[in-house]
């Protein structure tokens, strides 16, 4: 699955820095980092908000992220590239840049720790340019390694919700420096709601439902799923959840899925977890003139949850005759059903008459 690849490198440990890098390394990795936030932000306009629409107003970056960068935007908004200092992005994939030829020069850097040192940094400087939280080499291959993983995983497709309420996160924090701004409205174009009272603003999103949910506010998030209320109090969220943790709860419900998915389909076939039905009411499936015939028939049945005989078909018979004679008795057997972890499921279920 392209999204749980993607996202694995954002939840698994490396080994650690050695030492510090040579601080020479910062500008050009600055550089690279700049440009990549550039890309993340019109990918996530693409992905995530129908398109590139508006970009002095929802890029949300400032003239020194942006100094010395092209940005070149499709007519219908839906393709974008970034280039300059070297680096060119296109719709998410880095195509031309020096970080490959940097990376080595930075040991061994554990980049999982160092982009979520950058991000954590980035957040809370929201706005502001990077190289005002962005100061060591090592941050700087974080920030560019955060950004690059997140055009990747915004270009599966999946989990764009996580990426909504990341950024709906954000934009509470930007009303909260100005609560009383015009009405904002957050990544599902729904009103957030802003209270001032007893000297305190809070800020409340609905999620991706868009429904409030008021008995929720002050309780914590029983799961980092999108759909629940976003809560900031005086710029602190009390209820939300970070990025990874919107991530792992997408990878749930993809396992979840996946292992439905792989679930066998009834009905079932007798084995493991599954139990075979028992006869408990039977009819003599073969007449009494046999004919000298000797050998067996075998039918496969299928025996449905209430233990009736809902189908069966001759796989081995003697002939057409008798082979009809005992299809048209064994339909009227009555089971026990066969089980399934203790519950009545209908099973395949395979049954043997020997003609002497």
């Amino acid at each position: 699955m392209r999204f749980a690849a993607a996202i694995g490198a954002v939840l698994l440990a490396c080994a650690p820095a050695a030492h510090a890098a040579d601080p020479s390394l910062l500008a050009p990795l600055l550089d690279i980092a700049r440009a990549d936030r550039i890309g993340y932000r019109l990918d996530y306009l693409q992905h995530a908000r129908y398109g590139i629409t508006d970009i002095e107003k929802n890029l949300h970056l400032s003239a020194e992220d942006r100094k010395g960068f092209a940005i070149d935007v499709s007519p219908d908004g839906k393709h974008w590239s970034v280039s300059g200092n070297g680096i060119v992005i296109k719709d998410g994939v880095v195509t031309q840049s020096r970080y490959a030829e940097l990376r080595p020069k930075l040991g061994a850097l554990n980049t999982i720790e160092a982009s979520q040192w950058a991000h954590q940094l980035i957040d809370l400087a929201l706005d502001a340019p990077l190289s005002t939280t962005i100061t060591t080499p090592e941050l700087a291959a974080g920030a560019i390694e955060y950004y690059e993983q997140m055009m990747r995983i915004l270009n599966t497709g999946a989990a764009l919700d996580a990426f909504r309420a990341d950024e709906t996160i954000q934009t509470m924090r930007r009303v909260a420096k100005a609560p009383s701004h015009p009405v904002v409205k957050d990544e599902w174009n729904f009103d957030l709601r802003v209270d001032n009272a007893d000297g305190h603003v809070t800020i409340i999103s609905a999620g991706a439902d868009s429904h409030f949910e008021p008995s929720t506010w002050n309780e914590p998030l029983r799961e980092a799923n999108p759909r629940e209320d976003l809560v900031m109090t005086d710029g602190k969220l009390k209820r939300g959840a970070y990025l990874s943790e919107y991530f792992q709860y997408f990878l749930k419900q993809a396992d979840v899925a996946a292992a439905k998915a792989a679930s066998p389909k009834p009905p079932y076939r007798v084995g493991g977890d599954v139990k075979a039905p028992v006869a408990v009411s039977t009819v003599d499936p073969l007449p009494p003139d046999r004919r000298n015939l000797h050998g067996i028939i075998v039918i496969e049945t299928v025996i449905d949850e209430h233990g009736d005989v809902s189908e069966a078909r001759v796989l081995k018979g003697l002939d057409p005759g008798f082979d009809e004679t005992a299809l048209k008795a064994i339909r009227q057997w009555k089971f026990k059903p066969g089980t399934l972890n203790g519950k009545p499921v209908p099973v395949f279920y395979n049954l043997t008459v020997q003609v002497k």
